[in-house]
């Protein structure tokens, strides 16, 4: 029960930060995503919606950082590599 408990928690805390950061509260994102990461550090989706939502506020840093976690979790995952490669063209 506990197990499947923490499954559904992750689950909707993913959809709540996949929400907020459709409608632009990257900071709301961060906090769902920081919530999940901190159960699970390991979420690849954690951590690229987290990634992205730096990236957005364009916190360069901080975006590369969790993008490449998450991309060396999850390599062939073409969304991740394409962050990863437009957070690299920032500064």
């Amino acid at each position: 029960y506990a197990a499947r408990k923490l499954e559904c928690t992750e689950k909707s805390k993913l959809n709540l930060a996949a929400c907020r950061i459709k409608l632009g509260d990257y900071v709301g994102c961060i906090a769902a995503c920081n919530e999940i990461l901190n159960v699970a550090p390991n979420s690849v989706k954690a951590l690229y919606r987290c990634g992205m939502a730096h990236m957005l506020m364009q916190d360069y840093e901080s975006a590369r950082t969790l993008l490449a976690r998450a991309s060396s979790m999850e390599p062939s995952e073409r969304a991740i590599q394409q962050a990863v490669r437009e957070c690299a063209t920032k500064q």
